[in-house]
This record gives C-alpha cells, sequence and structure tokens, in this order.
C-alpha cells in the first residue's frame, strides 16, 4: 500500500544560511597530478559536459581504467563517510577526499569543474545537491551526501552515499534506505537488451509507493572519457529509448524527496540545490558497466 507522508510538518533540522560559514580555498593539486581538460580554466564557468552524441561503448583497455578510477572514488567516499562525527565540519572531509584522492595519483574532478571550487561535494539536510564544503559544525540529527569523483589516465569515476550524524531520526534513516534499495534495485534489472527508461519506471514505482517524490531536475549519465556523457540515465518515467550494450558505463544517482510536492531553488553561489519546503533529501550513486550477462557495480563498496 502507498504511503501518505506529512509534508506540512516542522523543519527537521535547524535550516541553513547561505553564507554564514566560510568556504575556504580549494587545497592545491601537486604538478605530478594529471589534470582534465577543464582544469585550463582554473574556476571561470566553462561549460565542462558532453551530452551530445550517441552513447559510447568502451574498449576492453579503456574500462580497466574506469576501473581503477572508481575504486578510487568507492575508497575515497568510504574514507569521508568514516571520518564524518558531530563537530566535524564538512570542510573536513573535503581535506580527507582530497588528501586520499592526490595520494593515489588522481585527480578531484570537482576542483574547477564548470567552476566548482572544492574537492567535494557535500549536501547537508534540505541541500539536494552541490553543496560547496564550508566551516559550519556538523550537528546531532544531521543527514549529508557526499558526491566523489575522481579523474586518472583519461577516465572518470562517479559515487556518493549519504551519512547519518548522530541520532538522525528514523524518518531520515528510512528515506535514506529506501535511495540505497531504489539503486540496487535499478542495478539489478540492467542488463544487455534492457531500455534505459525502464530504470527510471523502476525508481518512480519504487518511491510512489513508499510515498516519496523522485527529484526531476536531476539525473544520472553516460560516464567515461568525460564526467557527463550520453545517454540520460532518467529516475523518473521518460522516453529515452536507448538499449543497453555490453561495454556502457553510465550512472544511476536518484535524489528521493520526503516531500513529493518539493520545490527546488539555487543560492547565489551558483551551485548549492535546496528544498524551499526545507523538506529531507536522499541521494546514492553508483557507476555501472554493463557485461555480457548483466552488470558490475565498478564503485563498489560491499554496501
Amino acid at each position: 500500500m502507498k504511503r501518505v507522508r506529512n509534508v506540512l510538518r516542522k523543519p527537521y533540522t535547524e535550516p541553513l544560511v547561505e553564507g554564514r560559514y566560510p568556504v575556504l580555498p580549494h587545497k592545491p593539486i601537486p604538478d605530478h597530478i594529471e589534470k582534465p581538460y577543464y582544469y585550463q580554466f582554473k574556476g571561470k564557468t566553462h561549460f565542462s559536459s558532453a551530452f551530445k552524441g550517441e552513447p559510447s561503448v568502451h574498449s576492453a583497455e579503456f574500462i580497466e581504467k574506469m576501473r581503477k578510477a572508481c575504486k578510487i572514488a568507492a575508497e575515497a567516499l568510504q574514507a569521508a563517510l568514516d571520518a564524518v562525527e558531530v563537530g566535524k565540519s564538512t570542510e573536513d572531509i573535503d581535506t580527507v577526499v582530497h588528501n586520499y584522492i592526490i595520494e593515489q595519483g588522481a585527480y578531484p574532478t570537482p576542483v574547477y569543474f564548470m567552476g566548482f571550487p572544492k574537492s567535494v561535494c557535500a549536501s547537508v539536510n534540505e541541500v539536494l545537491c552541490h553543496g560547496i564544503p564550508d566551516t559550519r559544525p556538523l550537528k546531532d540529527g544531521d543527514y549529508v551526501n557526499f558526491d566523489v569523483t575522481c579523474y586518472l589516465d583519461g577516465a572518470y569515476g562517479d559515487t556518493s552515499d549519504m551519512a547519518l550524524v548522530g541520532n538522525t531520526r528514523p524518518e531520515i534513516k528510512d528515506l535514506v534506505e529506501t535511495t540505497r534499495r531504489a539503486v540496487h534495485e535499478a542495478i539489478g534489472i540492467c542488463k544487455p537488451g534492457v531500455k534505459f527508461k525502464e530504470i527510471g519506471d523502476l525508481i518512480s514505482e519504487l518511491a510512489s509507493n513508499e510515498g516519496y517524490g523522485v527529484c526531476e531536475e536531476f539525473s544520472g549519465h553516460g560516464i567515461g572519457h568525460h564526467l557527463h556523457m550520453p545517454p540520460p540515465v532518467m529516475h523518473k518515467k521518460n522516453e529515452v529509448e536507448v538499449v543497453m550494450e555490453p561495454g556502457m558505463t553510465f550512472t544511476i544517482e536518484p535524489i528521493l524527496m520526503m516531500n513529493p510536492n518539493y520545490r527546488l531553488a539555487q543560492w547565489s553561489d551558483g551551485w548549492t540545490v535546496v528544498d524551499m519546503f526545507l523538506g529531507p533529501s536522499a541521494q546514492y550513486e553508483h557507476t555501472v558497466l554493463i557485461t555480457e550477462s548483466g552488470a558490475e557495480v565498478l564503485t563498489s563498496r560491499n554496501k
């Protein structure tokens, strides 16, 4: 039976205030680290996505490069989650992620990507995505999405998960677990011959049955030699008729909303996306490879 949620309750947390806590400059990138092409623009908002064209079917050699990049991204994400505790800031976690990726000889993709100023996206409470790490101490009951991406030897790896800080309310835990389940069930149907639109059918139905909404403004994407590539991987019902083939790689990364009637706004930083009603959200993401017989999760952390 579909659950009905009360969306008119008081906010789950104290609302975040733009600019209250400073954002520090990003950490330096050592000279020996290979840089993606957008590094040359040094933070200018050069558009760095590449959604045009046909979906790529990667060679076995390039897939091995992606496996390495995705492994580093997954390990950096786990390091971030392990470091979370009350009193630490997302700036502290940014340092953890940055240092880990650099130590592996990879590049933290967010730095300079379309002007982003830090090494990880950290989206706290009513922030859905693209939150910029700052010096605000995390509080008991907060919930945070860390979106980690790295670049190595011409390939990208992309993954994200939620961190629950201290004693997070049961309703938030349920939302997080449902979001993770949606991704795992979507991965379970991925194999050669399946249309990408079936991912959206599954996730939207699962979310609706649990009384949640699916954020329609953000989607997954192909990934490989660019961070964003065709096809779009929609998490709502859609008409993307592209069929999965062995060698395709893409992300599945739904944002589920506690309030199905959410309304989005963006801070003046040009990145931070929030629900104007302060409703909770959760996001979970893996990079997936289509194999001859099914799908392989390239960013697996066994979670």
